[in-house]
């Protein structure tokens, strides 16, 4: 149908122009046809079902166009609390057969079918299956089942909006950072030896936070991915530094080289030092046997960490995905880390933060 052809630009914008929704879709290029159910990692839109994987239309009524993906099941993130597996490719195979039929050459409806099938692309199902759905919602979205044809061209409802933001949620207040270093080591043994570090040095995720942590404090979550329910919180409350506990603040103004969080009495808590440092490093330590993080799983292969300064986000996922990815236990190989440890190097930055 070469009227999709003028009608996926169109149709990619409906879903990138959400403002509530932080995903980008672009035009690569022309590249050579590929059958719909072979996943090779290249992100397609055919033509004329060149595979013949589509069952002909009958008397102008039938399929015309499938959508879908193809998605790494060993790699999944956190997005406002759900597990979503990654997708690594996304397919759209346009039907042929259609020659004559009505509407064959109508660009408004090419565009809603083209941004319907975008919509399978980026992870959303059908809005509804059922041809007499009552719910005015599911039945307005274009996610639903069957084509509209009523002039929305490329165009997403209230449903399809919550769903692409649900799952691309804008990322506004959070910075993806790439993990420099990650230690945990829980020694059910001796709790007094137990050790949080993390480190970034991601010069340009690590921005200037949007509030000063001296007037708003900071929470710093570390979470195992492998179980959420394993989590410990470190409440950095707000104040300057008054010889004991507190913040710095660097530099001349104050703030502008960063702030410095500093605790000499474990008893305000296990983490002693956090160095938040725009264009430069983050840093916390965090020591002792007020951590309750927990590291119960047989072998630990996915820990997030997230700095909260006000509204500003500082997100890292310390992961081996897919296999190989991550430099563990220091450059020694590719492994697992032990029970009750996770050491871990050069984690890439998550594509959304892993933590609510």
């Amino acid at each position: 149908m070469p009227e999709i052809t003028a009608g996926l630009e169109a149709a990619m914008a409906a879903w990138t122009d959400v403002p509530s929704a932080s995903i980008i879709l672009e035009n690569g290029g022309l590249a050579p046809p590929s059958c719909f159910y072979i996943c090779d990692d290249q992100n397609k839109l055919v033509f004329e079902d060149p595979c013949d994987e589509i069952d002909p239309p009958f008397l102008c009524t039938g399929i015309l166009a499938i959508g879908g993906i193809c998605a790494d099941s060993s790699g999944s993130t956190s997005v406002n609390g759900v597990l979503f597996e990654r997708i690594t490719e996304g397919d759209i195979t346009f039907a042929d057969g259609w020659d004559g039929c009505p509407g064959r050459d109508d660009i408004c409806m090419a565009e809603e079918l083209a941004t319907h099938e975008l919509g399978h692309t980026i992870g959303l199902g059908h809005s509804s299956e059922n041809s007499g759905e009552t719910d005015p919602d599911l039945l307005d979205a274009t996610m639903y089942f069957l084509i509209h044809d009523d002039g929305r061209c490329a165009d997403v409802r209230a449903n399809d909006v919550a769903g692409v933001s649900f799952i691309y949620p804008q990322l506004t207040g959070d910075k993806l950072l790439q993990g420099k270093k990650l230690l945990v080591r829980d020694k059910a043994d001796d709790e007094t030896k137990r050790k949080i570090i993390v480190l970034s040095n991601d010069a340009s995720a690590i921005t200037t936070p949007a509030a000063s942590p001296v007037d708003a404090g900071a929470t710093l979550i570390v979470q195992s991915m492998v179980d959420p329910n394993d989590t410990d919180t470190f409440l950095l409350d707000a104040g300057a530094f008054d010889g004991t506990v507190g913040w710095k603040a660097l530099g001349n103004p104050p703030g502008l080289k960063g702030f410095k969080y500093l605790n000499k009495n474990p008893t305000n808590g296990p983490c002693s030092l956090v160095l938040l440092k725009p264009g430069r490093l983050l840093k916390a330590v965090c020591k002792g046997d007020r951590i309750t993080y927990a590291l119960d799983e047989e072998k630990q292969t996915s820990v997030a960490v997230k700095l909260s300064v006000g509204g500003t986000h500082y997100c890292m996922l310390f992961e081996d995905n897919p296999p190989g990815s991550l430099r563990l236990d220091w450059g020694t190989g590719v492994k697992p880390s032990s029970v009750g440890v996770f050491k871990t190097i050069d984690a890439a930055a998550p594509w959304s933060c892993p933590i609510p």
